[in-house]
């Protein structure tokens, strides 16, 4: 996968080298603020993700080398609790109080200076604002990080990160190329790197990108496609610590992509998949109940109703679905608006005809027996 993603930049980068410098962190051509992929580019296609995917994911990390070890903030315990912090104000969709604790640590950096964590604050900062689906502020503030390698005491994981996140960026942005090395330069920087955190997240970067790629006309692409992808979920999960609320995220992650398998643009899943997404849903809503993290809640709830409306119960479906919009608008949770959204008007549209088809058919039951009632009456 990565060497097709290395032969499309070779050719993105003969139709527009004029606008690709030399990065400073791995010297390969890669993007700026200023190279965004251009419309007139051929998109990315499937194909060619897929021809060398028969290797397993899990050799998408490997590393021969000693593990490099954490240095400077990332020891310290007062990184790890500002980081707790931050995180579950994230994960509970209190973003004014991740913002004020933000603004409260970043001056403290600046009268003694700590670049590492200055930097961390600002991935986290930009994770925020990626969740509130303010994506060009988040993309701006992840480009500064990748350019400081050079300052960190902790440059593989950091920018890693950073990468990570950008992948994510770049996939909701439809920019397939950009995600690609994205994904491609993190796992580099990862490599060797004593942060199963951050390996985590590649690997649900990769698996959440190739997930995302157009859908292909070949019944076997697809199939391939998702057996990488949830590979890259197993992997993730992996990394993963027990009772991490990350395990839950990939578990819901896993049902979404059961749910989700595509065939020439049409949504067709096997009845074994739902079975089994239903398993993993489970799985979350019995383990974690009331502690589960605002994001998963919401893509749990969404992944609910359409459990629900493949099982046709449309009803049940159309009360999952408004139970997630309840939540993201209470939470200004806005990456998750437009697919609650069209979940309710697909419904919306279902109950409507159901309800039309009801009453069409009361009304021819009602006329018959009227009809035969007046036959009746009329003979009599």
């Amino acid at each position: 996968v990565l060497r097709s993603a290395r032969n499309y930049s070779a050719r993105r980068k003969n139709l527009s080298s004029q606008q690709v410098q030399n990065c400073k962190l791995c010297s390969k051509n890669c993007y700026t603020s200023s190279d965004e992929e251009s419309e007139g580019v051929v998109p990315f296609k499937i194909s060619e993700v897929q021809e060398d995917s028969q290797a397993h994911v899990s050799t998408l990390i490997y590393s021969p080398m000693p593990v490099i070890p954490k240095r400077g903030c990332m020891t310290t315990s007062q990184c790890s609790s500002t980081m707790a912090k931050l995180n579950e104000l994230r994960s509970t969709g209190d973003f004014d109080g991740h913002e004020q604790l933000f603004k409260t640590r970043m001056p403290k950096l600046k009268s003694a200076p700590d670049f590492d964590m200055e930097m961390t604050l600002q991935i986290e900062k930009g994770m925020a604002l990626y969740f509130q689906n303010n994506i060009k502020d988040a993309k701006k503030i992840l480009k500064i990080v990748v350019k400081q390698e050079k300052q960190l005491k902790n440059p593989g994981i950091l920018v890693g990160r950073a990468l990570n996140l950008l992948t994510a960026v770049y996939k909701r942005q439809k920019k397939f190329g950009n995600a690609m090395e994205c994904v491609e330069r993190a796992r580099a920087c990862l490599e060797g790197q004593d942060s199963a955190k951050d390996k985590r997240g590649l690997h649900h970067s990769y698996g959440a990108l190739i997930t995302a790629l157009p859908a292909a006309k070949k019944p076997e692409t697809v199939y391939a496609t998702k057996e990488e992808a949830y590979k890259s979920y197993q992997m993730a999960g992996h990394y993963t610590e027990n009772h991490d609320e990350f395990q839950e995220y990939v578990h819901v992650k896993m049902a979404a992509l059961l749910l989700e398998s595509r065939s020439r643009g049409e949504r067709i899943v096997d009845k074994d998949d739902v079975m089994n997404a239903k398993k993993h849903l489970d799985f979350v809503e019995f383990k974690v109940a009331d502690n589960m993290a605002l994001g998963t809640r919401i893509k749990l709830l969404l992944l609910r109703s359409d459990q629900y409306l493949y099982e046709d119960k449309v009803g049940m479906a159309m009360e999952k679905a408004q139970e997630a919009n309840a939540l993201i608008h209470r939470h200004g949770f806005e990456l998750e608006f437009a697919p609650a959204k069209s979940r309710i008007d697909h419904l919306s549209t279902m109950l409507g005809q159901e309800n039309q088809e009801w009453q069409e058919t009361e009304f021819s039951s009602s006329t018959k027996v009227y009809l035969a009632e007046s036959e009746s009456a009329q003979s009599d």
